[in-house]
């Protein structure tokens, strides 16, 4: 589990977090579980890629 605050939403952000967190907690594709609101953040194409990369 991780969180971060940031002044704006924004996918970059959101996938250094979740590239943080995974190898913090050495998590791998099949352990990788995501719960999200759908929003801007979480659609972005760098999200995406990371999310893809990740897996």
């Amino acid at each position: 589990m991780g969180w971060a605050v940031h002044p704006m939403q924004s996918d970059t952000p959101a996938a250094t977090l979740f590239t943080t967190v995974c190898h913090a907690h050495a998590i791998t594709g099949t352990d990788l579980v995501l719960h999200a609101d759908n929003g801007g953040p979480m659609k972005g194409a760098t999200m995406l890629s990371t999310l893809e990369r990740l897996a």
